[in-house]
């Protein structure tokens, strides 16, 4: 039978489960078996695979320099083993901020694109002012997208390029930003990065010839609603994105030139007779993160898309249509307890809920319509399971 590696990253911001499970993956049964757990300091936040190179890009989601308080986290070039399976660390480097997010490539795969979220604390300054006299200044966590060049052999050299997405408002009462992901259109050409902080979209390009990031335009999303994740359709200029503490999708055109966004439809994840129903018992589906949305995953074909709502356990797909204007289509059970990452087997037969709470991959059958079945679990029990990549052997 076919096999291939699946790469399961844990993460956990306590010092509990962490590190990169990689499991033999069955491509017939959709079944994963364990083979080993590595780099069990490391909070994996994001995967990225180079399958030219046998290589696994990592966002190491720490606060803490090794051997610091505060200093930031890592990004991580993992060769994977085909035979083995074994993990080897090609290169490491400083990511330069706090909790590096969400990472991608550019269409040259001679750079790499990485988001920060940052924290919500603050840090109080004394500052001596130009006449003599002392005051103090309020700082915050840079949110930072940072560049890194990509080796020939798919290894990182250091970081060329850093853009810093600012705050707003004053220091009481300042709003900080918090880019949470960074997906890439079909050309690789043109970047969207999701600020949960601020509630923006920015939109940029990457200079390679210069390797430097060009900032091209921004885009407010609804206050409080905290945009969390993209993802860009395969064929139509449209991109998907899901709201933290809103349970809705909203659907954007983009001009692949100038970056520009346009609203052009917003989905809801719950009916009108559940919102009213959770609200009734004390809940807050929107304006909480209890029961917003995760993970957001388009199918191979661009026709179905589908989204993880973590505190309701469940995966809601949503038609579109040729515009790519969504509508919800079937709501199942997540087959677990908050399901935070979503990912389609390599041949898009399968799709599989990484939930962290309950510990378990849950696999679902992709009927050709795009409904889901729930298939049971691909796996044994796997702590904090929060991302799925797939790797051939």
């Amino acid at each position: 039978m076919a096999r291939m590696h699946a790469l399961i990253g844990k993460w956990d911001m306590k010092p509990c489960s962490r590190g990169l499970s990689v499991m033999s993956y069955d491509t017939e049964s959709g079944a994963m078996d364990a083979i080993s757990t590595f780099f069990e300091e490391v909070i994996v936040g994001n995967q990225l695979v180079y399958p030219e190179k046998n290589i696994v890009y990592i966002c190491d989601e720490r606060e803490d320099r090794d051997g610091w308080v505060g200093g930031g986290g890592y990004v991580l070039a993992i060769r994977i083993d085909p035979d083995t399976g074994d993990a080897a660390i090609v290169s490491r480097k400083e990511s330069l901020a706090v909790g590096p997010s969400y990472l991608v490539m550019d269409k040259t795969r001679r750079y790499l694109l990485v988001t920060h979220h940052g924290k919500r604390g603050h840090a109080t300054k004394i500052v001596k002012r130009p006449d003599g006299s002392f005051g103090c200044e309020v700082v915050f966590d840079d949110a930072a997208l940072v560049l890194f060049r990509v080796d020939e052999n798919g290894s990182l050299r250091d970081a060329c390029d850093v853009y810093i997405t600012p705050g707003e408002g004053a220091s009481g009462r300042h709003v900080i930003s918090h880019q949470h992901s960074i997906t890439a259109a079909p050309t690789g050409e043109l970047f969207f990065v999701c600020d949960k902080g601020t509630d923006k979209i920015y939109t940029f390009r990457v200079n390679s010839e210069a390797g430097k990031l060009v900032f091209l335009k921004e885009f407010s999303v609804m206050e409080g609603s905290a945009p969390r994740y993209s993802v860009v359709h395969p064929t139509l200029p449209v991109v998907f994105q899901n709201n933290e503490n809103k349970a809705e999708v909203n659907t954007w055109s983009y001009d692949g030139e100038s970056g520009s966004l346009a609203l052009i439809c917003t989905a809801q994840l719950f009916s009108p007779e559940e919102l009213a129903g959770l609200e009734a018992v004390g809940f807050e589906p929107n304006g909480s993160c209890m029961f917003g949305p995760s993970d957001i995953v388009i199918s191979p074909d661009g026709k179905r898309l589908y989204c993880g709502v973590r505190k309701a356990n469940r995966i809601v797909s949503l038609d579109v249509d040729d515009k790519g204007c969504i509508s919800a289509r079937q709501v199942v059970d997540c087959g677990g307890v908050n399901p935070r990452g979503l990912s389609f087997s390599p041949d898009g037969r399968f799709l599989f809920s990484a939930n962290v709470e309950s510990g378990n991959i849950a696999r679902f059958v992709v009927n050709p319509d795009g409904d889901l079945f729930y298939d049971g679990n691909a796996a044994g029990r796997i702590n904090i399971p929060a991302n799925i990549a797939f790797m051939s052997r």
